[in-house]
């Protein structure tokens, strides 16, 4: 049977990221030598805040006819 998933993720260069609920059992960081995981950066790296604000387009605004 197909199990239908709605987990979703989205993420920076820098590491910021956001998700589903449950995304950090998917991720984990090379840090030097270390796993990292997503239980363990989470805290420090998953600001949907910060995520949103990466994601805005500066498009120029139209002038009015």
């Amino acid at each position: 049977a197909f199990d239908r998933s709605d987990d979703w993720l989205a993420w920076t260069h820098d590491g910021i990221y956001d998700g589903s609920p449950a995304v950090e059992r998917y991720l984990a960081w090379r840090v030097g030598d270390e796993l990292q995981t997503g239980a363990a950066l989470g805290p420090q790296l998953r600001r949907a805040e910060r995520l949103r604000a990466a994601l805005q387009l500066n498009l120029p605004q139209e002038s009015a006819p």
